[in-house]
């Protein structure tokens, strides 16, 4: 959320075209800024003026625009980059999850810069963190192993090693705490359970990013298992979306391997903010405002079915919305990202290779290889993946994968479908 709206891919345009948003208004709390009107000054030089949120400003004149162009809008920013969600909850969230230890890592977000705010009305919340709670040696003890941990800010800590050792640990915990922050920052904001006044019922809502790819620690479980611990951290994420009012706005298509911040850091935030935008406008406005309710399209069941003239089973997938495989042109305004350029795995993108690419699995075997994914010309809400197999599959999962590389959208919207994992039934 911290990344500058100056370090974007369409920097240069945007920076310039901020002037043309009088009737939004923003501020960088983290940075103790007032309320700016935008400009290329306020929103994207250095120096007095640190640059503002590149997500957060799409995110704003998003929904600006679905709604009518008259609607003033303020957007306040509280981010530090390289945080874990522990940092950003309070004593009686941190409480729900189990996590009474005192560490340097815990409440402090939430004690500066969260407790000042409760008494300002907010419309509602997007939210861009995840990245700092994934575990694995490359995190060098940062994250989910400051859980429960004695304190030690310098990087390192006393629990790196067993972080290290269990893969599960940082998203079994992330699956319990991020939903619990929800839910305490919602009870103790002004308005924050009740609805937006003359809108859809119900509390604010509160709209999160699914990690897009990159390159995160592998922990090798057993002689033959890597277990991709980014993906196991987006799995967790999607445990929020039990709660009333909360969306997903998926980044799982826009990886930028040749990212000069870092593939972690990827330049491509104008689809993302433009996702969170008709997420919220879906929540807390109602679908007119957004053209579309598929704002996350989803996988919701899976069937073995006979190959025919075959001995073989393949898979048919249902999902909620209409989808397609042909790969979106120009989302957002931008040319299509590198990791959704292709139906498939490419073996180099800026001279490094994929470390983990994956599309379909079934039964835990990746199907990149062979995979054929066909739409079924009776229905555009089914895919069927030809897994070939001799007896029926028991489960097919989808980008389960730190960089996995995305191959269905939504056919309407180009929003990707959402990773997965479903048992097969028949």
């Amino acid at each position: 959320m911290q990344f500058g709206l100056s370090d974007d891919m369409n920097a240069t345009t945007q920076c310039l075209e901020t002037k043309n948003y009088p009737h939004i208004r923003f501020s960088s709390y983290a940075a103790h800024g007032d309320w700016s009107v935008p400009s290329n000054a306020t929103a994207c030089h250095y120096g007095r003026f640190q640059p503002f949120s590149a997500v957060c400003w799409y995110f704003g004149v998003d929904l600006f625009t679905k709604l009518g162009g008259q609607v003033p809008i303020g957007l306040v920013a509280s981010e530090v980059g390289g945080t874990p969600v522990e940092a950003w909850s309070g004593p009686d969230a941190l409480a729900k999850c189990n996590q009474t230890q005192v560490t340097d890592r815990v409440s402090t977000l939430w004690t500066m810069l969260i407790v000042p705010l409760l008494n300002m009305q907010m419309s509602g919340w997007v939210w861009y963190q995840g990245e700092n709670n994934v575990g694995g040696s490359s995190h060098g003890g940062a994250g989910c192993c400051a859980i429960g941990c004695p304190s030690s800010w310098n990087g390192r800590n006393a629990c790196s090693d067993r972080c290290n050792a269990s893969a599960t640990l940082c998203a079994g915990y992330y699956g319990c705490q991020f939903p619990a922050m929800i839910e305490d920052w919602r009870s103790k904001w002004n308005g924050g359970m009740t609805p937006i006044p003359g809108r859809s019922s119900g509390p604010r809502p509160f709209v999160f990013v699914m990690l897009a790819p990159y390159e995160g620690p592998i922990s090798v479980i057993g002689a033959n298992s890597n277990v991709q611990n980014v993906a196991l951290l987006r799995q967790s994420q999607t445990k929020a979306l039990a709660l009333p009012g909360v969306g997903m706005a998926s980044a799982i298509d826009w990886g930028d391997m040749a990212s000069p911040n870092g593939d972690i850091h990827p330049r491509w935030k104008s689809p993302v903010g433009a996702r969170l935008g008709r997420a919220v406008g879906a929540l807390a406005y109602g679908t007119a405002a957004v053209n579309s309710s598929f704002y996350n399209p989803t996988a919701i069941s899976a069937t073995a079915i006979a190959r025919p003239g075959t001995k073989l089973f393949d898979v048919r997938v249902m999902f909620n919305a209409a989808v397609t495989v042909v790969p979106p042109i120009g989302v957002g305004g931008q040319p299509v990202a590198p990791s959704s350029a292709t139906l498939g795995c490419q073996p180099l993108i800026s001279g490094k290779p994929y470390t983990g690419c994956a599309g379909f699995e079934v039964d835990t075997v990746p199907a990149d290889k062979f995979l054929k994914v066909s739409g079924d010309p009776q229905d555009p809400a089914v895919l069927v993946v030809a897994a070939g197999s001799a007896t029926p599959p028991t489960s097919v999962a989808y980008l389960n994968a730190n960089w996995p590389v995305a191959i269905v959208w939504e056919a309407k919207t180009a929003v990707p479908v959402s990773p997965f994992t479903l048992a097969v039934v028949g």
